[in-house]
């Protein structure tokens, strides 16, 4: 459905839930978790159930790939001419429970749509693999291993932070318009803009001015005076301006280990791909 869109994001790769509706009110919720390791995924899957409906279970429930494990409660009244209904799965491939909790508080062809045609679609991905995120019209390409850390969805301003092994950190933003935002700032100073403050701050060592529609800056993220000289963590910062799209991506990615450092460019060549 083109007109749905994200209503509620809170939460952080660890636990969370997102809510996607239209101009008619929400339609889902979905919610996740990531447990430990000896997890039983059947003995959470079987409170939730009981905790809706006193373990009330509907068959046939859709599975999606990397999914072993699925139940749900199809069309269970809560109240007098209305309904709901609840859908869990667990993949143990990308160590990961899922809830999704349709709400019937709009058209009941929305919710049988979603049921027969996105539900049986969804995926999941592991940490190990590259996560591909499209949120309204922006769209980021994460390295394998980052797991987000934080958000901001804001009208026209859209940033997601990820870490990794506790010390790398990845930023990466999209503004619209472009034209607008800068008109309040250069590129420059759109990308000293810090969105989520932190204890080390940049120190520029490269600064590459004289590029047209772009703006990219290399150096190191110090601890401030006088420790900055403990375990300084190389970082590289990059801005585009996408003139096509009217739109600025923004880049920032920090490194403990040299090892670990990756091209940034090939993070804003995604960011670049319209978002079908």
């Amino acid at each position: 459905m083109n007109d749905w869109r994200p209503l509620r994001f809170e939460g952080n790769h660890f636990k969370g839930s997102f809510t996607v509706g239209d101009q008619d009110g929400a339609i889902f919720i979905l919610r996740w978790i990531h447990p430990p390791k000896k997890y039983k995924a059947s003995d959470w899957i079987e409170k939730r159930q009981k905790s809706v409906a006193a373990g009330q279970v509907s068959e046939n429930p859709p599975r999606p790939a990397r999914f072993e494990t699925s139940s749900w409660i199809k069309s269970l009244a809560v109240r007098e001419e209305a309904e709901k209904t609840v859908w869990w799965g667990y993949s143990s491939d990308c160590s990961v429970l899922i809830e999704v909790i349709l709400t019937n508080l709009t058209d009941r062809k929305k919710n049988d749509w979603f049921i027969k045609y996105s539900l049986p679609k969804l995926k999941v991905f592991s940490q190990n693999e590259k996560w591909l995120w499209q949120i309204y019209s922006a769209r980021f390409l994460i390295p394998a291993g980052y797991i987000l850390n934080k958000h901001r969805l804001s009208v026209g301003d859209i940033a997601l932070d990820f870490f990794k092994n506790k010390s790398d950190r990845l930023l990466v933003r999209q503004v619209y318009p472009a034209k607008l935002a800068l008109e309040r700032r250069s590129l420059p100073a759109w990308l000293r803009d810090e969105v989520f403050k932190r204890h080390r701050k940049f120190k520029v060592i490269n600064d590459d001015k004289n590029i047209k529609l772009k703006s990219k800056k290399t150096g190191w993220k110090c601890l401030p005076f006088p420790l900055g000289w403990i375990s300084p963590h190389a970082c590289e910062r990059l801005i585009v301006e996408d003139r096509d799209l009217d739109r600025l991506y923004i880049v920032d990615a920090e490194w403990r280990k040299s090892s670990n450092a990756f091209e940034v460019d090939s993070l804003i060549t995604e960011m670049g791909k319209q978002v079908a």
